[in-house]
Formats: C-alpha cells, structure tokens, sequence
C-alpha cells in the first residue's frame, strides 16, 4: 500500500480577514484595496499566508485602537 501523503489544508482554502470596531456589533471583511465591507462578495479572498500578512500590516492600527479585533476565517 502506497504511502499516504499528508497535505496542508490551508494550502487548498481560501480565506478572509475579519475586522470588529469596538462601537460595532457586525464584522466586516476587508477588501482588496484595504478598506471593509459587510458584503461577501467584495472581500479579498486570500490564502492563509496572505490573510495573516493582513494582520501583520494592520499591528500598529490594532495597537492604536484598543477593542479593535481581526481574525481570519474560511471564506
């Protein structure tokens, strides 16, 4: 029986970052130009590297604005 190769999930997913404001009760997904919206659609649909290069680059926003949250989900 041939080896069974494991391979990464993420590799084959698609995913989007998420943004909560702290005066906001809905998410919103960021889009390709940097902005959010609330609309599927209009989201970046990126791979797990690039949504977490999001984050990264967002760091000192986050840090500036307490209560502000991002996370990455499937899209």
């Amino acid at each position: 029986m041939p080896a069974r190769t494991t391979q990464n999930e993420d590799d084959d997913r698609r995913f989007t970052v998420f943004v909560r404001y702290p005066d906001e009760k809905t998410a919103h997904r960021v889009t390709p130009d940097g902005g959010t919206t609330r609309r599927k659609i209009h989201a970046a649909i990126l791979t797990h590297a690039q949504a977490e290069r999001v984050i990264e680059l967002s760091r000192s926003y986050l840090d500036e604005h307490p209560g502000t949250r991002m996370w990455i989900a499937p899209f």
